[in-house]
């Protein structure tokens, strides 16, 4: 928490440049959900246990395709187990769960850069920006283009090439 707030103290001090209000606010959902994993509980079962670190490993290598029966097998749970806990846990399919974080990582690049919408599809492992597209605008509701003409501050426009 103490590294989030500095770095929250950080971009704060540059506000009005471009995607920092963005930041900001990424940085204290960072810090919402860093406090309530941060939680203890007394009782966390080994199943949960293990969907958790799966769920960190995820998080870290999103970027990255998944054998999620091998990470199941890996933290001693069989892909039945392992399915039914992640689904009570995370709330919905595993692969769903990972394609999302790399739509979020999407929706961070488009308001935050300056890269097309195919370098971003690039940059985020989708083989086919067409691919990449349908999937956005049915994760987020919009196309990318719309999501980051919507998202980005008015004075980014005037630098947009």
């Amino acid at each position: 928490m103490r590294n989030r707030l500095s770095e929250l103290k950080s971009v704060a001090k540059n506000v009005e440049k471009n995607g920092h209000a963005d930041c900001i606010d990424r940085l204290c959902e960072l810090m919402v959900i860093e406090s309530i994993l941060g939680e203890t509980r007394e009782s966390v079962d080994i199943e949960e246990r293990s969907i958790q670190e799966i769920r960190d490993h995820v998080n870290e290598r999103f970027l990255e395709r998944h054998d999620f029966h091998a990470l199941a097998r890996k933290h001693g749970l069989s892909a039945s187990t392992f399915r039914r806990h992640w689904f009570k846990h995370v709330g919905m399919p595993p692969a769903h769960y990972a394609t999302q974080l790399r739509i979020r990582e999407a929706c961070r690049l488009l308001v935050e850069t300056h890269l097309r919408i195919g370098e971003i599809a690039d940059a985020l492992c989708f083989s086919d920006p067409l691919y990449f597209s349908r999937r956005f605008r049915l994760e987020t509701g919009v196309t990318a283009a719309e999501y980051r003409r919507s998202h980005q501050s008015p004075l980014s426009f005037a630098i947009l090439p």
